[in-house]
């Protein structure tokens, strides 16, 4: 029974000084790492380049997020250094407003892709993944998060959106664009700007009228050239592009902002409305010298109804008006000489009476 108890504690002591052992291993093993991950530090950079929001990241193939402190909440996504380029393509996403017998497929730029997640718009990942046509797919928030992921955009669940959803919204740069074009084609084309201006030109049958109508068209179409030129100047990014300015910065921003709130349809369309306008006006002119020109053919300063010129209505006038002054002074002599011949006869009959007296 002695043995057996001296064997026991032992045994006790010697597990006592094993585990004691192991806790001092341990304590050393863990010394050890917390000084190799103490260099890196836990709010490091390296730390920072795993994580979800990564901030930052500047280089030359890279594009820096935008600083504002209006738009903290939009500081979650930017493209990193060394992954990609903006002018690289993302995906290719269906046109939305072709037919079933020519569908078009448009190419979609990371850079357009920065575009929708950057101010003003800021969208969120339901409405992107609407733009790209890829919100019915199974899984497509989460394939859309990591192929975002691989070109080093981040977008955070519950991002919301800063602009207000349109129609324009819905479309790719590319289709935009395209939609424009065919805006201006169609306005070029189809826009019935001689008979507009026939149209309201045909009440003007005076002279004056005419002349006064064509300076204020004259006028007008300068007007409408400078607006159409400060627009064709406009080097807003889109799809691939990225063209250099011209214009001063001020002006180009809001420029730009107008840009990216209609995908690049806006400025085009404006530009389109416009020449219809200009072609318009010209057709305006092209009638009412027409009308002068049926007037100045016409003899006798009679023309467009019946109507004399302005300058034969002056020379009407000056000539009426010397007529006039000469019949007054005809009529003032031979008053004049009335009255004189009255008065010879009356001398002659007091001197007749004087000499009778």
């Amino acid at each position: 029974m002695a043995i057996n108890s001296t064997l026991l504690l032992n045994k006790n002591l010697l597990l006592s000084n094993m585990a004691q052992t192991l806790m001092m291993q341990s304590s050393c093993l863990l010394g050890a790492n917390m000084d190799d991950t103490s260099s890196i530090g836990l709010f490091s950079p390296e730390h920072h380049s795993n994580s979800v929001i990564r901030k930052n990241v500047v280089n030359g193939n890279g594009i820096k997020q935008r600083n504002n402190n209006n738009n903290d909440m939009h500081k979650d996504m930017l493209i990193t250094s060394g992954l990609t380029s903006p002018a690289d393509v993302f995906c290719s996403v269906p046109g939305r407003l072709s037919l079933l017998s020519s569908t078009s497929k448009y190419k979609v730029t990371v850079g357009e892709v920065h575009r929708r997640l950057s101010p003003p718009e800021c969208l969120n990942a339901s409405l992107l993944g609407g733009v790209l046509r890829r919100a019915k797919s199974k899984n497509g928030g989460k394939s859309l998060r990591e192929k975002l992921e691989k070109i080093g955009l981040n977008l955070p669940a519950g991002r919301r959106k800063a602009a207000n959803v349109t129609l324009l919204t819905s479309l790719v740069e590319g289709e935009a664009l395209h939609l424009a074009r065919d805006f201006a084609y169609v306005c070029d084309t189809e826009f019935p700007a001689k008979q507009m201006a026939e149209y309201l030109c045909r009440n003007n049958s005076e002279p004056a009228d005419i002349y006064r109508r064509k300076e204020l068209v004259l006028s007008t179409k300068q007007l409408l050239k400078e607006f159409m030129d400060l627009l064709n100047q406009d080097r807003s990014p889109l799809c691939n592009g990225r063209p250099q300015p011209i214009l001063d910065t001020n002006i180009q921003r809001n420029l730009t902002h107008f840009s990216l709130i209609t995908h690049g349809f806006g400025s085009p369309a404006i530009v389109a409305a416009l020449t219809s306008v200009q072609n318009f006006l010209t057709e305006s002119l092209k009638y009412l010298e027409k009308q002068l020109n049926n007037y100045s053919n016409q003899g006798g300063g009679i023309g467009l109804g019946g109507h004399p010129h302005p300058h034969h209505l002056l020379s009407s006038s000056s000539s009426s008006t010397t007529t006039n002054s000469s019949s007054v002074a005809i009529s003032s002599a031979a008053a004049a000489a009335v009255a004189a011949a009255n008065l010879i006869e009356t001398k002659k009959e007091i001197e007749i009476v004087t000499k009778q007296k």
